[in-house]
């Protein structure tokens, strides 16, 4: 089963590609490009599911967790995972990333994923998009 995907994720222009391989059913590289933020952000989550349906029974999905220094983290991010058991790869018709960032602002813990609104001041013009939404997997 081999599958490819070109699509737009994180800050900017970045395609995301996703191919099954021999050791995990699915992974997920996806570029991303982080700058300016806070330098109180020293860490991200990118969480991939694969979806049998738009909006239905994830396939599985996979996790990774990168840490960033300085405000700034440039670099591919691979998430690869398995079908979840009982399900067959080939099931797999959609998927989903997803970048979460995790920070901390007075002893106190906070994220900011999908579409929610940071809460730290963006440099102007400067484009967030942390959620792919919903996408067709190519054949």
């Amino acid at each position: 089963m081999t599958r490819f995907v070109s699509v737009l994720l994180t800050l900017g222009l970045l395609p995301l590609t996703a191919i099954p391989v021999q050791a995990e059913d699915f992974e997920f590289t996806v570029p991303v490009n982080f700058s300016h933020l806070p330098p109180d952000i020293s860490n991200f989550l990118v969480d991939c599911t694969a979806l049998q349906a738009r909006y239905g029974v994830p396939v599985g999905d996979g996790q990774a967790r990168p840490r960033m220094s300085g405000g700034e983290f440039h670099g591919d991010v691979v998430v690869r995972f398995n079908a979840t058991a009982g399900h067959d790869p080939a099931w797999a018709h959609f998927y989903q990333c997803r970048v979460i960032g995790f920070y901390t602002d007075r002893g106190a813990s906070y994220s900011f994923y999908g579409t929610s609104s940071p809460t730290f001041p963006l440099e102007s013009g400067a484009p967030m998009m942390l959620d792919t939404s919903i996408q067709p997997l190519s054949p």
